[in-house]
């Protein structure tokens, strides 16, 4: 069986990421997601809600402390935008803000943060399975 390894990922999701830009069709968001792997560790329990914005946007909120803002590219499977970790954590990450990019693909999503964590740059990787129906187009 194939993991998932953090390179593999990086270089599915560019590969995706450079599909959109010659592809028509136009995949949704779902409403709720499940973690099934993360290079930060295996959280079960993690789960993301995705909200449409008015403006042609998302709010992304993680039940594991954090939430972004991204905004929709290309034919609407992938989304990029800005986040922050809630700063009563208490862990390495509270208060932190990131840069997020999301890749939406079937039932799958495909989730790359940067974060800035003492001086350099953590990069986690996550994929979520959907949950919930999706979601009306934004």
């Amino acid at each position: 069986m194939n993991q998932m390894t953090p390179r593999r990922l990086l270089t599915s999701t560019t590969a995706a990421l450079t599909l959109l830009c010659v592809s028509e069709a136009r995949a949704e968001f779902c409403r709720t997601y499940v973690q099934t792997w993360s290079s930060a560790g295996r959280c079960d329990a993690c789960r993301l809600k995705i909200v449409p914005t008015p403006a042609q946007g998302y709010r992304v909120e993680a039940n594991n402390g954090w939430n972004a803002e991204v905004s929709r590219r290309i034919a609407g499977e992938s989304a990029k935008g800005r986040g922050r970790w809630n700063a009563s954590l208490r862990h390495a990450y509270a208060g932190k803000t990131f840069k997020i990019a999301l890749d939406h693909a079937g039932a799958e999503l495909r989730m790359a943060m940067l974060v800035q964590l003492a001086g350099r740059q953590r990069i986690v990787l996550a994929k979520f399975r959907c949950l919930e129906r999706e979601l009306p187009a934004a």
